[in-house]
Order: structure tokens, then C-alpha cells, then sequence
């Protein structure tokens, strides 16, 4: 999906609702009427991470082009306090494709996620990408038991199937 370039804004209250989607593409600047210095923000969620970026305020924002890749590579580990050991299986998940795990190892055995890249993709509860899910942008190591999904009942050991977060739901 293409974002074109879109009518400055101001910046307060519309950052994080923006910056929601996994194919959102923002351009943040330090001044009013989108002039000064800028920085482009990709599928982010996490506002306080542009500050790092050498902006010391963010007064405007603008739509930006951006083209969201066509894979994503996952790598998931059984225990997430073994993440350096073990053996680890990583997963190519393409566009368009729900990647089931029900006849894998892996199904429901899931406590660590590792992504070395920034785009996103999407893990489900259930199998042919169904149930409950949550989307995971750029390059991190995710430990799932500290990710609740409702009540007290966390992601570790819960995933049956993933796909890119654009996935039709």
C-alpha cells in the first residue's frame, strides 16, 4: 500500500493514531507547516524513539511514500531465557499467506520471537490466522511472556499461525 504525500498537520494528538498502522509512513517535523528539520517514521509504535533521531520537538507531521515489504523473516525460540542457545527455527512468511503452525513443533510451544528486519508481521492465537493476534514492527527480540494478550493470560506458548500484518483478518 502507497502512502502519497499528505496536507501538513499539526502534530499534537495525531502522532500515535497515525503511527498505529503497520504500513504507515509519517514524515515528523521540528516547526509549524511542516518546515525545518524532518525525519520519516515507518510503522512505528513507538513515539519516544523519534526523539533519538535529533528532533527535540515534533510540531508537524506529513504523509510520506512508503512501500511495505513482501516478506518477513521470524525466528522462534522455545524458552525466551534461551535465546542465545538452542535451536531456534526461522520462518519465512510471504504476502497474502497465513503461515500454519498446527502441523509443527512449534505450535502453541512459542516463548520468544527473534526479527532482524524493520517491517512487520503478525502472530494468531489459532490456526488459518484466526483468533486473537498482535502485529510486531521492526528489528527486536520479543519475549512473549511479558506481552498480554487479555486478562492474565500472556502470548508464551500461545501462537498458531502468522502472517504479514496486512493479512486480511
Amino acid at each position: 500500500m502507497d502512502h502519497r504525500e499528505e496536507e501538513c498537520q499539526r502534530a499534537k494528538g495525531e502522532i500515535s493514531a497515525r503511527l498505529n498502522h503497520p504500513n504507515t509512513c509519517v514524515r515528523l517535523w521540528d516547526s509549524l507547516g511542516c518546515k525545518g528539520k524532518s525525519i520519516q517514521v515507518k510503522h512505528t509504535r513507538v513515539i519516544g524513539d523519534v526523539r533519538t533521531e535529533g528532533l527535540s520537538s515534533i510540531w508537524s507531521l506529513s504523509g510520506c511514500d512508503y512501500k511495505a515489504p513482501n516478506t518477513a523473516e521470524v525466528k522462534l525460540y522455545q524458552h525466551s531465557y534461551w535465546f542465545w542457545w538452542g535451536s531456534p527455527e526461522t520462518f519465512v512468511i510471504n504476502r497474502g499467506e497465513c503461515k500454519d503452525l498446527t502441523y509443527t513443533w512449534w505450535n502453541d510451544r512459542t516463548s520468544a520471537i527473534g526479527h532482524e528486519s524493520e517491517n512487520c508481521f503478525q502472530v494468531w492465537r489459532h490456526v488459518n490466522c484466526t483468533g486473537s493476534s498482535y502485529c510486531f514492527c521492526g528489528s527486536s527480540y520479543y519475549k512473549l511472556q511479558n506481552l498480554i494478550m487479555f486478562g492474565n493470560i500472556t502470548w508464551n506458548d500461545q501462537i498458531s499461525s502468522m502472517s504479514l500484518c496486512d493479512y486480511p483478518s
